[in-house]
């Protein structure tokens, strides 16, 4: 393998949620050693282009800055034809198909991976047109690659299961007594609408703050929250649409609660837990692999009921108890993270080889 490998990593877009988190995080590890281009295909707007404040300097950044699929195609296949990629690495499904066939097309020595970052529906879109042209299928749970393998009948061989890159952040020690917090886009999947039932349910919710950061992807179910709460006149619940301050959200929150009917492994989690956040979360993806029940955190079993008892579990400890999940939560991320934080193509490289 040379010194310098030559990446292009494809992306729909930079919105606010984990996997474009990811594709950047990974883009600035893999502009440490490599040579990187990163195209947002549809990067007209500021709301899709979320995150590209953290794409690092070393970087090239190329955005579509129309919704013209006529601009799109052209810069596709001049970026393809003037460059000469080892590797294309595709984020999302639309990427995952236009970032195959165009690889494909004008590259065919490139090696092609394609991501499949969560177990909803959608992650699985246009999978039968790209499935057999990708070299290597890279998913970010267990669960997932059980899907890939039973359901789409992949070999295991061209399956790379690697986690997400974890961003260690100073623990805060000024959080909120009370403040409950919940990151996620407004949809079906997060299913904010679970959180706020069971919420209402607490014996001690006047003593306590909910707060929900994201943004709208869904708008009828925004809207049935915002109806819910109205309804039930539930005061203490706090909605941020913005979502650029989300490391003060963070150091606020004495609790992180998950709610999500799917996910992979949630960058949410990893986040809420580099500052020390205990969390309980709902039994999906990867999920039990950072959160050990009962000693940094909850797990709970998708159900409301379920829900409740876990609220009920963390307010009855005592604040020794609580500090002491605070405590774990940085330690077992530690120890995630020196496992995950590795060179993604060197495993890449690895999993050709074999």
């Amino acid at each position: 393998m040379k010194d310098r490998k030559n990446v292009l990593i494809i992306i729909n877009n930079l919105r606010s949620g984990g996997s474009q988190k990811q594709a950047v995080l990974y883009a600035n590890q893999l502009a440490v050693d490599n040579d990187v281009y990163f195209l947002i295909l549809r990067g007209f707007n500021q709301t899709n282009l979320f995150f590209s404040y953290l794409i690092d300097s070393r970087v090239n950044q190329v955005a579509v800055k129309s919704s013209s699929p006529v601009l799109l195609v052209a810069t596709m296949i001049r970026l393809l034809v003037s460059n000469r990629f080892d590797y294309c690495i595709n984020f999302q499904p639309i990427a995952n198909f236009l970032g195959t066939v165009f690889s494909k097309i004008f590259q065919r020595k490139t090696v092609v991976v394609c991501t499949v970052r969560g177990n909803a529906p959608v992650n699985y879109k246009y999978i039968k047109w790209w499935i057999k042209l990708a070299d290597i299928i890279w998913v970010n749970s267990q669960q997932i690659m059980d899907v890939l393998v039973t359901k789409f009948q992949i070999p295991v061989n061209k399956i790379l299961l690697q986690h997400n890159l974890v961003e260690t952040n100073t623990k805060s020690n000024s959080y909120k007594k009370g403040y409950i917090l919940h990151v996620g886009r407004f949809n079906q999947i997060k299913n904010q609408m679970q959180l706020i039932r069971a919420f209402t349910h607490l014996d001690q919710k006047t003593e306590l703050e909910l707060h929900l950061v994201g943004e709208i992807e869904d708008l009828n179910y925004y809207n049935e929250v915002l109806s819910f709460i109205k309804a039930q006149k539930i005061e203490n619940v706090f909605i941020h649409i913005k979502t650029n301050q989300l490391a003060t959200y963070y150091q606020n929150a004495e609790l992180f609660v998950l709610t999500s009917k799917s996910e992979g492994m949630p960058n949410v989690i990893l986040e809420a837990q580099s500052f020390g956040v205990p969390v309980i979360s709902s039994s999906v993806g990867d999920v039990a692999k950072i959160i050990k029940h009962g000693d940094n955190g909850l797990i709970y079993d998708c159900r409301e009921e379920s829900l409740i008892q876990c609220f009920n579990e963390y307010y009855m400890m005592k604040r020794e108890e609580k500090l002491k999940l605070r405590e774990l939560s940085i330690k077992e991320l530690e120890i995630f993270a020196t496992n995950n934080n590795v060179s993604l193509l060197q495993n890449l490289e690895m999993k050709l080889q074999k």
